[in-house]
């Protein structure tokens, strides 16, 4: 069995997880909306699996290389956990 069968966010729309930075009608950009991602993330049971796949595949990337919401975390947060993303390293000088 793959890991992702058994996940809360099998067979969701994938706009939830990667949903748009600002409206289509607002001339200033703004923060995803990822509410929707959380309630699938806060009761799936494969997403310590999840955290661990999507910290290995983005291991060293900067938070803005980072996309969507996964394994509970936003971009930003996944960059904060990564000891060899471009973020850690400054906070640990």
């Amino acid at each position: 069995m793959i890991w992702s069968e058994p996940a809360a966010c099998a067979g969701a729309p994938e706009k939830i997880f990667f949903p748009a930075a600002s409206a289509p009608d607002s001339r200033r950009p703004t923060q995803p909306d990822y509410r929707a991602a959380a309630q699938y993330c806060s009761r799936c049971p494969a997403i310590m699996i999840c955290a661990a796949d999507i910290l290995t595949y983005e291991q060293g990337r900067a938070a803005y290389q980072r996309f969507g919401y996964a394994a509970g975390m936003t971009p930003q947060q996944r960059a904060q956990l990564d000891p060899t993303s471009p973020e850690r390293k400054r906070v640990q000088k």
